[in-house]
């Protein structure tokens, strides 16, 4: 007795246990209650029908394992899973007709109606399980999912050149305004160096002449206009000379004044290049990132993440609609664990796409969409570079010269007229007051080019276009 419970322990302890199922026994379990239950005189179609259950749910769990493996695949360049997905349940629905079919032959010559009935059930019950599974389409979801990750990958790399030959463009059409404002610059130094000397030998001349004048009046003591009138021979000559000298300066104001229309001139040329340029950049550069922004957002509002949430949202309800309208408890239980497991794998697909658009989002938010942030304002329209150049134009002083050289010319090019009568004084200021007067409107022209200057090459309604 003790050796035969021995034996029945040992053939116990060696014989190998069944590996368990991969996502559930619940519908394993239903199936074979059912089956204990069958009304038949034949025990071998009981054990016919239980191993076609075991056969079933064997090659249904490995089946179910290859359309996790479809599902989970990360690949983007593997676009068409669901056909994948579709293809692997028909095989399983060809081995459940197959294995149904072979355990019907192998039943006894005259079954009964008990297990005739289970055999079309279990059949009916479970293809159209399969069935249903093969068109879920969460398979397609995936793709959507993941499709939408290379989307969005492959849009980052595009705006990063787009980006790139942007500001490559642009930086050569600014380096091109820089040099016209460059230029402009250094015009306007040679212009005033040249107008400081000009003033300096106009200066010197009329302090010579003045003193000239100034001696003959002490000499004869008489004003200047008296000497004029009265004075004969050398003494004439001497005094004619004296006064011509003053009118003499008339050539040297002018060309003041001209040193002024020559500056001009060259400050309109280069505002015109500069316009010019600025005009390739307003009508290139900016027409360009401005339709970079749009498509960028027509993007984001097509494929942004809330797309690949929808995908998962409609899978999941897919997969909850299937589970609630299968027949069987077993089924739902059975099914449902899987559903959780292809919903486990399409959330990993959800997270990594998730974190492709919060880079996508880091590194492109506020350039190609959304508000435009400051610095990507100022890497395209450079304010605070070209107020450093006006501060490099407002640097040369240019406003309170022009007024000091203004001021010295309305008062004879400050030089000092004391030792004259205001008669005299008068006189010697008519002499030259045509071209004093044709001098200081000059200045006073040449005063407004800073003005000019910050109104022409104002970039803040650069900065404003930028949107």
């Amino acid at each position: 007795m003790v050796s035969r419970l021995l034996l029945v322990l040992l053939v116990l302890w060696t014989r190998p246990s069944p590996p368990g199922p991969a996502l559930g026994d619940a519908r394993a379990k239903e199936l074979k209650d059912q089956i204990l239950k069958l009304e038949s005189d034949q025990p071998k179609d009981r054990e016919v029908l239980q191993r076609a259950v075991d056969d079933y749910i064997k090659e249904r769990d490995e089946f179910f394992k290859k359309l996790l493996e479809i599902v989970a695949e990360s690949g983007t360049d593997r676009t068409n899973q669901e056909a994948l997905w579709v293809d692997c349940v028909k095989q399983l629905r060809d081995k459940l007709r197959a294995i149904v079919e072979g355990a019907k032959g192998n039943l006894s010559k005259e079954p009964t109606v008990a297990v005739l009935a289970f055999y079309t059930v279990m059949l009916l019950d479970e293809d159209k399980c399969l069935a249903a599974l093969q068109e879920v389409k969460v398979a397609e979801k995936r793709d959507e999912i993941v499709k939408n990750q290379a989307l969005v990958v492959d849009m980052s790399t595009k705006l990063q050149i787009k980006w790139d030959r942007l500001l490559d463009e642009d930086n050569r059409i600014d380096e091109h305004e820089k040099r016209v404002v460059d230029e402009l610059k250094a015009a306007i130094e040679r212009s005033y160096d040249d107008a400081d000397r000009k003033y300096r030998s106009i200066k010197e001349d009329a302090v010579v002449a003045v003193d000239k004048i100034v001696g003959l009046v002490k000499k004869f003591d008489k004003p200047i206009t008296v000497l004029v009138s009265t004075l004969t021979g050398a003494d004439l000559e001497t005094v004619k000379q004296a006064v011509r000298a003053i009118k003499d300066l008339e050539p040297g104001i002018r060309t003041f004044s001209e040193i002024y229309l020559k500056t001009n001139e060259n400050y309109i040329a280069r505002r015109n290049d500069y316009n010019s340029l600025l005009g390739s950049e307003r009508g290139g550069v900016y027409v360009l990132f401005g339709g970079f922004r749009r498509d960028t957002q027509e993007f984001v509002d097509k494929n942004g993440f809330s797309t690949a949430q929808e995908s998962y949202s409609k899978a999941k309800d897919a997969l909850d609609r299937l589970v609630s309208g299968l027949p069987t408890d077993g089924q739902k239980a059975d099914i449902g664990a899987f559903a959780k497991e292809v919903l486990e794998k399409l959330s990993g697909h959800l997270s990594a796409t998730e974190k492709i658009h919060n880079a996508f989002v880091e590194r492109h938010k506020s350039k190609f969409f959304g508000p435009l942030g400051p610095d990507i304002k100022e890497a395209l329209a450079e304010t605070r570079v070209w107020e450093d150049r006006l501060r490099m134009i407002e640097g040369l002083g240019l406003e309170s010269k022009l007024r000091q050289w203004r001021s010295s010319a309305n008062t004879f090019f400050d030089v000092s007229l004391s030792g004259l009568s205001s008669a005299d004084a008068e006189y010697l200021r008519k002499l030259i007051q045509e071209r004093v007067d044709e001098l200081v409107k000059s200045l006073e022209e040449a005063e407004k080019i800073p003005e000019k200057y910050r109104r022409d090459f104002d970039r803040r309604e650069v900065e404003s276009q930028l949107k």
